[in-house]
Formats: structure tokens, C-alpha cells, sequence
């Protein structure tokens, strides 16, 4: 049986569900917390974003900027785009 979209939790949605929590019983050294904070952001409306539109149908879809880095977790997309 194949995981839906839904049932697949990102690094990033555990890490602001947990932030506050975490930070009251945890020290992050200033990379750790550059690492952590990179993750959070990444793909979201802090860095801005674009238009991919598919080759085959014009269909448009928003997607998030990354940091493009190695904390910034590849996201597969449709090969059409």
C-alpha cells in the first residue's frame, strides 16, 4: 500500500510543531540553529517563489523557493514540468 501525500510528514512541518518545546529543553550551537532554521524556511513564502508551468498542459503551479542547500530536502515533481 502506498503512502498518501497526506501521510507523509516533512522534516520542516515537525520542526515548527515541536520548535517551542524543543528550544525550552534544548541549546543549539549557531550552526545547528542555522541548519534548523534553513529547514524551517526552506520552500516557504519567506523566500519567495515561482510559476512552474507543465510542458504538455500549460497547467500552472506555486512553488516555494529553496535555500539550495544540502539541509534543503529535494521535493519530486511531476516530470512534465
Amino acid at each position: 500500500m502506498s503512502e498518501s501525500k497526506k501521510d507523509k510528514a516533512e522534516v520542516a512541518a515537525i520542526f515548527n510543531s515541536y520548535h517551542e518545546e524543543f528550544m525550552l529543553t534544548n541549546h543549539l550551537c549557531p550552526e545547528q540553529q542555522k541548519a534548523f532554521n534553513a529547514i524551517v524556511d526552506c520552500r516557504t513564502s519567506q523566500l519567495g517563489g515561482h510559476i512552474n508551468t507543465c510542458n504538455q498542459c500549460a497547467h500552472k503551479q506555486q512553488a516555494y523557493n529553496s535555500w539550495h542547500n544540502r539541509h534543503c530536502l529535494p521535493i519530486a515533481i511531476g516530470t512534465s514540468f
